[in-house]
């Protein structure tokens, strides 16, 4: 007889509801069996995915759990609520990654199909997806080597950031204010559109990203989604254009970043990011004395927190 290890898990969620449904977790020896149960069906449940995906792969598995008082499995409309703020936010931190950060407009296709993921699997018994490169073939390095000399993909860089901003949501404020300031307005709109989603439906994410360059966890549980969307509400920002002298002396053009020393008052360097206008001028002044005219953004918190983030305009001799 051949082995299936679907029908392995449809007789382990047997077991598993007639072991709960006959009370079996109100005694020691039955709270053993259960346990036992739920760690076959886990190694079950990896071994035949495994065999279905590249373990060079890039991968996303997400797990969504949701408050007792809610029931079980979730409505449609809050698994869209969730899924489309999540790629939204992808895509709005790839464009910060590679360009310019925006408020509004259409991101380009290009990077929007860099960070598409499609539902590869959704695992039997959960609320737990594995996502997947949407257009496998735009995953390839940013460069040959990046900016951290590892020619990572913009999806892995982007979902890096993701994971560092809900990491630090239980930290310092100020750092998380540099992350949301860094990730630009249009990603933080988008991930105040996914942590309302959690907080109103009472759903905790967990991520765990996989990909050739090692493997990223993070999560988002309701209450600390709760306390994220707060700082989001709380930010404010503030644009102006400053004009400042001084000598371009860093760039990365796969980037689109800008090192500019300032000449007055001790020498400062501020690092940014470079508008498509702005490029050839990058490489035509890099090293030399030139005028900036930077457009400055600052974010801020009402408790006195701020972070200023810099895209260059146009450089003049």
């Amino acid at each position: 007889m051949t082995y299936s290890a679907m029908d392995e898990l449809r007789q382990l969620d047997s077991l598993l509801s007639a072991a709960e449904a006959e009370g079996a977790e109100n005694y020691a020896g039955g709270r053993l069996m259960i346990t036992g149960l739920r760690q076959r069906r886990a190694r079950v449940l990896t071994e035949h995915l495994e065999a279905y995906f590249d373990p060079a792969g890039e991968l996303l598995d997400l797990g969504l759990t949701r408050a007792p008082t809610r029931g079980t499995g979730g409505e449609i409309g809050v698994l869209a609520g969730i899924l489309a703020p999540l790629q939204d936010s992808l895509a709005s931190l790839a464009q910060g990654i590679i360009g310019r950060t925006t408020a509004r407009g259409q991101i380009p296709g290009t990077i929007q199909e860099s960070v598409a993921l499609r539902v590869a699997a959704a695992l039997p018994g959960s609320l737990s997806l594995r996502l997947v490169p949407a257009v496998p073939e735009s995953q390839e390095p940013l460069s040959d080597a990046d900016a951290d000399g590892d020619g990572r993909s913009l999806l892995d860089l982007s979902l890096e950031r993701l994971i560092a901003i809900v990491s630090q949501t239980t930290e310092s404020r100020e750092v998380l204010l540099g992350l949301i300031a860094d990730a630009g307005p249009r990603a933080a709109s988008h991930l105040h559109a996914l942590t309302k989603v959690l907080v109103d439906n009472q759903v905790s994410i967990d991520m765990h990203w996989r990909s050739p360059r090692g493997s990223l966890h993070g999560g988002l549980s309701t209450r600390v989604a709760g306390v994220l969307r707060e700082v989001l509400e709380d930010v404010s920002d503030e644009t102006r254009e400053r004009v400042m002298t001084g000598r371009i002396v860093g760039a990365n053009l796969v980037r689109s970043t800008f090192d500019l020393q300032i000449a007055e008052p001790d020498g400062t360097v501020i690092t940014g990011k470079v508008h498509d206008d702005a490029l050839e001028d990058l490489e035509l002044f890099f090293g030399e004395q030139c005028t900036a005219t930077v457009e400055v953004r600052e974010s801020s918190l009402r408790s006195g927190e701020t972070k200023e983030t810099y895209t260059l305009l146009r450089l003049d001799g």
